[in-house]
């Protein structure tokens, strides 16, 4: 045996490193829900083995290190290092690398609806913090201080990292789960060697790692010289060893069985290393705490907090009166055909207040501007119909435009990458010469837009729900009617773009020569010049029409001309577009004009994009100052811009 090498028995786990572990809000992209995040730097860890004891861990950061093969092959990125079921999984790593003295990755999260919140708060910045599980295969001893050794991994591989809440401190790290494994340590030793085994487990609580009752044989740990020129029977203290642990575990593992204890505890007490004695005190003390658990489950008492229970029910209630068929539960039926003011009284006196004596003007004032829930349950009503009307709302760009999201209200800039340059041949031993990319840069920015209405005492008194829910909702409207006026506003105006051209010109090459009705001569033309579009570089993209833009002047031609209804009897009477363009019809589109638009996902055409974190209109509340009452704030920031004129083309019509 090398003596420079000795094999100890560690505590070998997936194990959670959180110390300045970190995602990288500004590189989220919301597109593909990617983001980078640095999830390693080796920083110095405690760490304990029921073999050696107390020790500091250092994670060596290079490529000869760490092996990334995993990582670069999809590894999961998990929820707190859950690996028990496939819904614990929120993303994969698409790329790993070495930067630095850091690990860092590219993290694309699912794009299922219950990871949907989760991306939001990690591209928003209010989820930082991410744990890497990992496996050791070398340690190199690097110091010793005050009897606590230091041994930095010099092999090692992540296995999964993990999205976590608060990231474990250095003294009290945790691991996602456990098993004992042989680890080769560099360090000066005595030159004899003695055999341990290692126990695994097929406990699902062991995250994924094997669990057999036999047990598998692994070399470790050093053994002392031999005295006064005694030899040892290496063969004999192996096999004794061996056999040692074998009973060990089949003894547990029986006593466990025989108290009818899930074989999850026995697994711990074998990977523990206690004796049998003290496995036999584990279980009656095991079996103690079971039938004390199942004696007091008759007294277990559910407590709920009845002020939530009393919001939610009005909240359903009050959205049933506006909506006969949204259904009510046993709580919402609860306080069914009750008035506004009534549930003003109901929700003071759940706040501990009497309201014997008040008249209608002080209960309604007192539910206003006093701590009842009154004023959660109005503004939770105004912001449901607000959010209803909105998403309601006819938005007809939305199928041609893409959505982006602007963390502030500066300009956003959309740098036009044009296509690649030309590949050239490379002779036998000839050099790859270099190319470059052209850009072009258009900008816009986003823009507050709101109102304020003001809810008073007498509305509550009058019963008068339009105050919470009518108004809303045309408020909800109106905002996504802006959106509309904004979008189609910019296509009408036939702005200049940053070349100085408008953006339809003939310089673009993306309008008609004169105006002309929806017929199979004018698509022609209009197909023929997008498909004829060039990028930057000036080499031909290829755009794809998929879209037949129009106004209700232009609607019954448009679906006569484009339905494939008719059968042909002869080649000339085939219609080549019949099924091929999608009908958008939108009244802000000006008289008889029509354009044609290809998919946002091929070619940029407009691009439109919300408050980061907001995603629409939203609602806010206060106490009224200049109301007596409270007030409701309507405010929607956003913006619109056109990208790039190639995926377009206009006829201004007949």
């Amino acid at each position: 045996m090398d003596s420079n090498k000795s094999i100890h028995r560690f505590d070998k786990a997936l194990a959670g490193l959180t110390s300045r572990a970190f995602f990288a809000p500004e590189t989220a992209n919301n597109e593909d829900r990617s983001i980078e995040i640095t999830w390693t730097t080796g920083a110095t860890v405690f760490r304990s083995s029921m073999w050696d004891g107390p020790y500091y861990e250092e994670l060596a950061v290079d490529t000869q290190s760490v092996r990334l093969d995993r990582l670069n092959s999809g590894a999961p990125f998990l929820n707190s290092h859950d690996s028990s079921s496939l819904e614990s999984v929120i993303g994969v790593i698409e790329r790993a690398w070495i930067e630095g003295g850091e690990g860092k990755a590219i993290v694309r999260f699912s794009s299922r609806d219950d990871v949907t919140p989760i991306w939001n708060d990690v591209a928003s910045g209010i989820l930082r913090n991410v744990s890497v599980g990992y496996l050791v295969h070398a340690y190199e001893k690097v110091r010793e201080e005050e009897g606590t050794p230091t041994y930095r991994a010099t092999d090692w591989e992540p296995m999964e990292v993990s999205m976590v809440a608060i990231p474990a401190d250095s003294a009290a790290q945790v691991r996602s789960a456990e098993s004992v494994a042989e680890v080769v340590i560099t360090e000066p030793v005595a030159d004899t060697v003695l055999e341990v085994p290692v126990v695994a487990s097929d406990n699902p609580a062991q995250q994924g790692l094997s669990l057999e009752t036999d047990v598998e044989e692994t070399k470790v740990v050093v053994s002392p010289e031999p005295q006064g020129g005694e030899e040892v029977n290496q063969e004999q203290v192996r096999s004794e060893a061996i056999a040692a642990e074998r009973t060990r575990t089949a003894e547990i593992k029986a006593a466990v069985r025989s108290a009818k204890i899930e074989d999850v505890f026995g697994d711990k007490l074998v990977t523990d290393g206690v004796s049998i004695d003290e496995a036999r005190a584990a279980i009656i003390s095991e079996l103690a705490r079971k039938e004390e658990k199942v004696t007091s489950l008759n007294s277990i008492e559910t407590v709920t907090d009845q002020r939530d229970v009393m919001r939610s029910g009005m909240t359903e209630a009050l959205m049933h009166r506006i909506d006969p068929k949204q259904k009510l539960s046993d709580n919402g039926r609860r306080f069914r055909g009750l008035t506004l003011l009534d549930m003003a009284r109901e929700a003071i006196e759940a706040d501990g207040v009497s309201t014997r004596g008040l008249s209608k003007l002080e209960l309604a004032g007192r539910a206003l501007h006093g701590t009842s829930d009154f004023p959660i349950i109005t503004a939770d009503v105004a912001n449901k119909t607000l959010r209803s009307g909105y998403e309601n709302a006819a938005r007809t760009f939305q199928s041609w435009a893409r959505q982006a999201t602007a963390p502030d209200f500066k300009d956003v800039r959309r740098v036009q990458l044009g296509e690649a340059p030309s590949l050239d041949k490379v002779l036998e031993s000839g050099e790859f010469e270099r190319g470059t990319v052209s850009e072009g840069q258009e900008k816009y920015r986003l823009y507050t837009y709101g109102k304020i209405i003001g809810v008073t005492r007498q509305l509550i008194i009058n019963d008068d729900l339009s105050a919470f829910t009518r108004i809303p909702e045309l408020f909800g409207r109106a905002a996504a009617d802006l959106e509309s006026d904004i979008v189609y506003g910019l296509l009408n105006a036939n702005g200049n773009m940053s070349d100085g051209n408008a953006l339809f010109s003939t310089a673009h090459k993306n309008i008609s020569a004169s105006g002309a009705a929806i017929s199979l001569a004018t698509l022609d033309a209009a197909r023929k010049a997008m498909r004829k579009q060039k990028g930057l570089a000036g080499r031909y993209i290829n755009v794809t029409p998929t879209y037949l833009v129009v106004g209700p002047d232009s609607e019954t031609s448009a679906q006569q001309f484009l339905s494939s209804a008719y059968v042909a009897n002869q080649n000339s009477n085939i219609n080549p577009f019949a099924g091929s363009l999608q009908i958008i019809v939108d009244p802000r589109i000006e008289t008889g004009a029509w354009y044609v638009m290809a998919d946002s996902g091929q070619v940029d055409t407009f691009e439109y994009a919300y408050l980061e974190g907001e995603g629409g209109v939203a609602i806010e509340t206060r106490m009224g100052f200049d109301v007596d009452g409270m007030e409701i704030k309507v405010r929607h920031d956003f913006g619109a811009g056109v990208i790039d004129y190639r995926g377009m083309y206009k006829n201004a019509g007949a």
